[in-house]
């Protein structure tokens, strides 16, 4: 009865922990609030150009004022984060958590890397810098970090690209012994491999509580 109401009290604590973060309002450390329902930014409109900048506004025009132009931007309207997966450039970051049906929790925050490449991207920092401090806030949950690459990267990549993530999680503080890292290579890829688009999707790290996998 005892184990039975450890494992009830974890689930509960993961489980509010993970509604937490989804909250509106109460996002993850380093994520924006989710926007408005209608798509639309709520900031102000921006005053309108002279005639001197008019040219300069329309190179690289950026809607949202998130520093990425609209050209480049997945989501113009609305302001997100530098990536170097195309279809979440300028996007705001994805949960933290989510809750799944009975009260499984899942991490949905990803890793993307460049082409043959384990090194972290400075957009990965602030993904990385949210998922410590949600560590550091639910201190029982422990992760198995998954590596991915494409085929034809170098067989070993997909594990070193966990093994960077797991060192950078370190040096932010977290327990070195909560963390596990696990490579699958190309063999789970969420896009096809046959695209540049699908590719750059695939290069990729992420989460999942130890257990689960």
């Amino acid at each position: 009865m005892r184990d039975r109401d450890a494992i009830l009290e974890r689930r509960r604590r993961l489980v509010a922990a993970a509604l937490a973060c989804v909250a509106p309002g109460l996002g993850c450390a380093g994520t924006n609030a989710p926007p408005p329902r209608d798509g639309h930014s709520t900031r102000s409109a921006p005053a309108q150009p002279n005639a001197r900048t008019e040219a300069k506004l329309v190179a690289a025009a950026d809607t949202d004022a998130d520093g990425i132009e609209d050209a480049r931007d997945a989501c113009p309207e609305v302001p997100g984060i530098e990536a170097i997966d195309p279809v979440h450039r300028g996007c705001p970051p994805t949960p933290c958590l989510s809750v799944l049906p009975p009260g499984e929790v899942r991490i949905t925050l990803q890793v993307y890397f460049a082409a043959r490449s384990s090194d972290l991207s400075q957009g990965s920092e602030a993904v990385l810098d949210s998922l410590a401090q949600h560590l550091f806030r639910v201190p029982e949950l422990k992760l198995t970090i998954v590596g991915h690459s494409v085929p034809s990267e170098p067989a070993d990549l997909a594990l070193r690209r966990a093994e960077s993530v797991l060192r950078a999680l370190v040096e932010r503080g977290v327990d070195r012994s909560r963390l596990n890292t696990k490579s699958v290579g190309s063999s789970q890829p969420v896009e096809a491999h046959s695209t540049e688009a699908g590719r750059q999707r695939n290069r990729r790290v992420e989460f999942l509580p130890q257990g689960t996998e």
